[in-house]
């Protein structure tokens, strides 16, 4: 059986996913990846956020593996997975702030759907956020290519505000070549077929989360 993503854009860094396959969809955060940039954006990570990590679990065990859109409708891409495709994972962090500036990021929880089945797991398929310890700033970068299906979306890390802008620039300059580890700073794309949402507490509802852009 073949199944579909409907990918919804958004002018932020989420959007939103139905994974069908006859079924009622269920929407989660996902993103594309990789060729000329159009427009850019970030958003730098706050302490009291969350960030919400969803990738694709397939057999192959890559997370972009058979992955291809098929068509579009307005704002609404949709991609075609394939019998590669067996579920999801929804991994947790943590922003807490840090004496002299900046923030910490620590893994919560994670569990992987297939259908109706849940699983909990002990740490995250692709550990994203593992940082260095004396990276204090971090920022995930949205850039948006030449052609409507792909996105980048990016991880920036660095000791320092000043780093941390002067390495945006960069990456917003040719991201292919400076999308890399420099001594002070860093720089990793968020893998194809995976998203990053930042979230924050709902102030009218302390016990729901919602996107921060």
């Amino acid at each position: 059986m073949t199944l579909k993503y409907s990918l919804i854009l958004s002018c932020g860094l989420a959007g939103g996913l139905a994974l069908t396959d006859g079924c009622a969809p269920r929407k989660v955060p996902i993103n594309l990846t990789p060729p000329p940039i159009v427009n850019n954006g970030y958003v730098n990570i706050e302490p009291g956020w969350r960030i919400r990590l969803v990738a694709p679990v397939t057999k192959s065990g890559k997370p972009a593996a058979g992955l291809r859109p098929v068509g579009r409708r307005g704002n609404v891409i949709t991609l075609a997975a394939g019998s590669n495709l067996m579920g999801y994972e929804v991994a947790l962090y943590s922003v807490k702030s840090r004496p002299g500036g900046g923030v910490v990021i620590r893994f919560i929880s994670a569990e992987i759907r297939e259908r109706k089945k849940v699983k909990r797991e002990s740490r995250p398929l692709v550990p994203l956020f593992n940082l260095p310890p004396r990276m204090r700033f971090v920022r995930l970068v949205f850039l948006t290519r030449v052609s409507e299906h792909d996105h980048n979306q990016g991880i920036l890390a660095a000791t320092s505000l000043r780093r941390l802008n002067a390495l945006t620039q960069k990456v917003e300059t040719d991201p292919d070549q400076n999308c890399k580890a420099y001594a002070k700073a860093l720089c990793a794309w968020v893998p194809r077929g995976m998203a990053a949402q930042p979230q924050r507490r709902d102030p009218a509802h302390r016990n729901r989360w919602v996107p921060v852009w």
